[in-house]
C-alpha cells in the first residue's frame, strides 16, 4: 500500500498519482463499493462489472453524454485537495446534491475531455489553460454515460474560484487525507427506486454508503467515481 505520509507534499502526491494512473485502473469494481445496498444485494460485484462492461461496449453514441473533472491542487497548508460543489436548492431531483464539476456534452465540444474542461470553467471559473489533464477514469454508463477525468492546477496553487451562482451554491475544498480516511465512509437512508433503479415513480427506503466530506454526504455517482480515485491512490507501489 502507498505510504500515506508521502501525500503531505503536493509534488510527491502528484508523482504517486501519475505513476499509479499508468497501472491497471481499479475500474467498475471500485465504483460498485459505493452503490446503494439494495443494488449490491441484487447483483454481485463480479456480475456488476460484467454488466457495466457490456453496457459500455453497447453504448449508443447518439445518446446523451456528460463529463466531470476531479481537480487537484494544494491547500493553504500545502497538502493535496480537490474540489466538490453543492448544487443550489430547487424543485428537482438533484437539488442540493454534491457533485464534481462537469456536465452535458455540447455540439461544439471536440471531445469529452473538452466537455469536462468547459463545464469546469463555466461552473467554478477555473479555465482550461489553468489545468493539466492527467488521465481519464473508468466511464460510468448509468444512468447516463459519464466520462470522469483527473487533473491538477498547473500553477500548483489553489485556484481562484469564481462559481456560477446559478449552478453552484458552495465549493468544497476536500483534503485528500479525508477521502482516504476509512472512517469517513458511512451509511445513510435514501428514498430510491428498486433495482434496476429505473422506475422513479416507485421509491423505497434503502441504505446508501456515502463519504462524509466537509460535513456533507457525498453519495451516488460522485461517490462511485471518488471510490475509484481512492483506490488508485492506494495501489501498491
Amino acid at each position: 500500500m502507498t505510504d500515506l505520509s508521502e501525500f503531505e507534499d503536493f509534488d510527491s502526491f502528484l508523482n504517486i498519482l501519475s505513476v499509479n494512473l499508468e497501472k491497471t485502473l481499479p475500474g467498475v469494481a471500485a465504483q460498485y463499493k459505493m452503490l446503494p445496498t439494495s443494488l449490491q444485494n441484487s447483483i454481485s460485484s463480479e456480475n456488476y462489472v460484467k454488466l457495466m462492461h457490456q453496457r459500455l461496449r453497447n453504448h449508443d453514441e447518439s445518446k446523451r453524454k456528460s463529463a466531470v473533472l476531479v481537480l487537484f491542487y494544494p491547500g493553504e497548508d500545502g497538502k493535496p485537495e480537490f474540489c466538490l460543489q453543492q448544487r443550489p436548492e430547487y424543485k428537482g431531483r438533484f437539488s442540493g446534491q454534491i457533485s464534481l464539476p462537469g456536465g452535458k456534452a455540447e455540439p461544439g465540444d471536440i471531445s469529452l475531455e473538452s466537455t469536462a474542461l468547459r463545464e469546469t470553467f463555466e461552473e467554478i471559473g477555473v479555465g482550461p489553460e489553468e489545468i493539466t489533464i492527467l488521465s481519464d477514469l473508468t466511464k460510468v454508463p448509468v444512468p447516463t454515460f459519464v466520462a470522469p477525468f483527473i487533473g491538477f492546477c498547473k500553477s500548483k496553487r489553489k485556484p481562484l474560484f469564481k462559481p456560477d451562482e446559478r449552478e453552484v451554491a458552495e465549493i468544497l475544498n476536500v483534503k485528500v487525507s479525508d477521502l482516504l480516511d476509512g472512517t469517513n465512509v458511512q451509511m445513510t437512508k435514501r428514498m430510491l427506486p428498486l433495482p434496476p433503479m429505473t422506475d422513479m415513480s416507485k421509491l423505497v427506503e434503502t441504505s446508501v454508503p456515502y463519504y462524509n466530506l466537509c460535513g456533507k454526504e457525498v453519495w451516488g455517482l460522485t461517490a462511485s467515481i471518488l471510490s475509484e480515485v481512492k483506490e488508485i491512490l492506494l495501489l501498491e507501489p
